[in-house]
């Protein structure tokens, strides 16, 4: 990441480079939490919920969940690193912040909590038709399912929208 702090003297259109690349930047970022989020939250669910229903699965399979899980744990962390380090340069530059959280960004990032909230909800509801159906399926499996619907939702929505305003 390049030094942001002189941004109110810089020409304009390297000030608008610069908020591009890091426009950019936390694009990027944002792709490698949801990669990084579902390398480790699917290994975890499949670790808890599925191969204790398999007592012959062998260690490599096992190890090899755990391995997957931890990478992307490692991934999640620095994913999320990155991007509190691209939230504190933003909020740091006050025109920084004006140009990157403007209100069509503000408005696209409630649009996608909207997104996620009833992908959530409309999970919920098919969860609770399923554990019905199925009572022999443990009712924390619903909740994890729950969360990971909402999280990829929020984030491939996230993704999605800015894309195509580019």
């Amino acid at each position: 990441m390049r030094n942001f702090k002189n941004y109110k003297t810089m020409k304009p259109q390297h000030a608008q480079q610069q908020i591009e690349q890091l426009d950019s930047a936390r694009y990027n970022v944002f792709k490698l939490l949801l990669a990084s989020f579902l390398l480790f939250y699917i290994p975890f669910i499949v670790g808890k919920f599925v191969l204790p229903y398999f007592p012959d699965a062998s260690g490599i399979l096992i190890v090899a969940n755990a391995l997957i899980g931890l990478a992307g744990a490692v991934l999640l962390f620095i994913a999320l690193f990155r991007l509190v380090k691209i939230n504190g340069k933003i909020k740091s530059d006050p025109a920084l912040r004006e140009a990157l959280n403007n209100e069509m960004y503000v408005a696209y990032s409630l649009r996608t909590f909207q997104w996620a909230f009833f992908a959530m909800l409309f999970t919920s509801i098919a969860s609770a038709v399923a554990a019905t159906l199925y009572p022999a399926m443990p009712a924390p499996f619903f909740c994890y399912l729950i969360f990971l619907v909402g999280m990829v939702t929020l984030l491939g929505r996230f993704l999605a929208i800015h894309r195509d305003k580019k």
